[in-house]
């Protein structure tokens, strides 16, 4: 169980992470 937040905790921080980028991307396109 405890593996399993690990997981999903890196799961939605790449998430994370990749949206911020896409939007710094949106961003600077602009």
């Amino acid at each position: 169980q405890v593996q399993e937040k690990w997981f999903w905790a890196w799961v939605l921080n790449g998430y994370t992470t990749t949206v911020s980028g896409d939007v710094i991307k949106l961003k600077t396109a602009k």
